[in-house]
């Protein structure tokens, strides 16, 4: 299952695209790309006229907490298939439109620790720096107590929350097992109701993909 994701960021931050492929219960990072403050317009026709054709991804993944719904709405246009969420820290409860970031990052990083998160051998500047930034990403506790994830100071983070969505949405193609962290605000361990884990969609998981689009049952 390939999953391409974007993080297309606030007007001042870069434009982060992740490609990924599940199979094998592993999760192969295909390759990354990044692009300064060029015109959204250009890029969704890039993305729509050169990415999709070559590499036909199953599913485009979209942050839309700031200027990404407008990518999500024109790209959806073109005929992609779309699976557009917001991103939140800590989430009280499930949400099948939301992304816990704080639950996926630990998530993914137990994934990677477990010898399941593959690097792709022939490496490229924007691998590399999204391997940087990889790297960089850390916890933030406020004195309040209350935690989150971004990267330090005025570093760049869009290739890593590029990833950290495709990723998520990945997580449904992978076989649920008593080692993997529930992507929950609880972080807990073990199963649940949910075949793939409280942090998935049902509404993703019932959507069947047929060639290039996606239906709603």
């Amino acid at each position: 299952m390939k999953i391409a994701a974007l993080d297309p960021g606030k007007q001042k931050s870069q434009f982060g695209f992740v490609g990924i492929d599940v199979k094998d219960n592993k999760i192969y990072i295909l390759g990354a790309k990044r692009w300064g403050r060029e015109q959204y317009t250009v890029l969704e026709d890039y993305i729509a006229n050169e990415i999709h054709p070559k590499h036909r991804f199953n599913f485009y993944v979209v942050e839309i907490n700031n200027v990404g719904i407008h990518v999500a709405e024109v790209l959806e246009q073109k005929h992609l298939p779309i699976v557009a969420v917001n991103t939140s820290a800590n989430l009280k409860k499930d949400n099948s439109k939301t992304m816990d970031k704080n639950a996926m990052v630990n998530w993914l990083l137990q994934f990677q620790q477990q010898g399941r998160l593959i690097w792709p051998n022939k490496t490229t500047p924007e691998v590399e720096e999204l391997k940087r930034q990889w790297s960089l990403f850390e916890e933030h506790k406020t004195d309040a107590g209350r935690v989150s994830y971004h990267a330090p100071g005025e570093e760049y983070d869009d290739l890593t929350m590029a990833l950290i969505l495709a990723c998520w949405l990945g997580r449904q193609y992978i076989d649920n097992d008593q080692t993997m962290v529930v992507a929950s605000h609880k972080h807990q361990y073990g199963h649940d109701k949910d075949e793939w884990g409280s942090g998935i969609p049902k509404h993703i998981r019932d959507w069947e993909s047929v060639r290039r689009e996606v239906y709603m049952p």
